[in-house]
This record gives structure tokens, sequence and C-alpha cells, in this order.
């Protein structure tokens, strides 16, 4: 009896050890040259996140200004890298108080990386240190001021805060106090 002769296939259904390691030196040479370019985007990451927790807290001030109709202080301790919302006045049991201490109405902490580098009240006054108030009325007007964010690679984030309005934006990687109230002079 004869055995059958099976037919020779062309039909491969596994990768051979040469294609694989081919694969592997292409991921390596492909991951080479990304991973250190994403190192580089990581604190501006960090940069744009800490400008809009700054921004988060600004708006969430003036709009507690403008419901409760009195002053929100907007206190930018510098020293402890955070940021509250404060009143004078407490309501309690629908009546509005005065007190004589400041209650925290919501307080954050700047992120990891990220730090509060200056506040700025006009070209003139600078806060580098310790603590500084911005306050804002039932209108939801402010004193005019701008804050300096400053990462680990010393890129800084300007967070610009009109005093009309009070509708605080991002001004701009290194922008300075002067450059960003002239640009809105012109707009």
């Amino acid at each position: 009896m004869r055995t059958p002769i099976l037919p020779i296939t062309t039909d491969r259904r596994a990768f051979t050890l040469v294609e694989m390691v081919a694969v592997v030196i292409i991921i390596g040479v492909l991951a080479s040259i990304v991973f250190p370019h994403l190192g580089g985007l990581m604190p501006k990451n960090a940069l744009r996140a800490a400008a809009n927790e700054v921004l988060g807290m600004v708006a969430l001030a003036r709009s507690q200004a403008r419901l409760k109709q009195y002053d929100i202080d907007l206190t930018y301790d510098i020293d402890r890298n955070s940021i509250r919302i404060e009143s004078f006045v407490v309501e309690r049991d629908g009546v509005a108080t005065l007190v004589e201490k400041p209650e925290t109405l919501m307080s954050i902490r700047i992120s990891e990386g990220i730090r509060i580098k200056q506040v700025h009240y006009g070209e003139s006054k600078v806060a580098a240190n310790g603590t500084t108030t911005a306050t804002f009325r039932a209108s939801g007007a402010v004193g005019e001021h701008m804050v300096v964010l400053e990462n680990e690679d010393r890129g800084t984030v300007s967070i610009f805060v009109p005093a009309l309005t009070g509708a605080a934006f991002v001004a701009g990687e290194g922008s300075s106090y002067a450059e960003i109230r002239s640009g809105r002079r012109l707009q």
C-alpha cells in the first residue's frame, strides 16, 4: 500500500524569529526617538494644568461675589503655593454677619512642580512672597492683577485678571505685565 503524500503548503501562520527581531528593533528605534521629546512636554502640560486651576479659582471667586452680592477675597499664598477664596461675611440661618477673621470657602494647592512666582498689581507693585489678596466686588470687578506661574524648567505662564470684568485669561508664556496691558489696549 502506498502512503499518501501530503502537499507542501505555502500557507504560513507564524512569524519567523528574524521577522520578530526586526519588529522589536524598529519599535526600539522609534521609542528612542519619541520618548526624549515626550519628557519635554510634561512640564508644559503641568504648567497649563496649573494655569487652569488658577483660572478656575478666579472664576469661582468672581461668581461667588456676584451671587452673594458681597465682597469675596482671593488670597494668593506665595510661600505655601496655594490659593484661597475667603469671605468676611458669613451666612448663618439666612443672616449675613460680618466677622473679624475670614472664612475660607475653598482652598487649593498649586500642582506639584509648579509654583506661584509672583503676583503683579500694576507695573510697580509685585508680590514675590507672603500673601496678597485681590477682592472681588458684588459687580464682579476686582483690582487688576496678573499671576505668574513657573515650572521646574523655569518656563512661565501668566494669568491676567482685568479690573472691570474680573474674567481671567491666560496671557501666554513669558508675558510681562506691560506687554499684556499694551496688547489689551490695542485690541
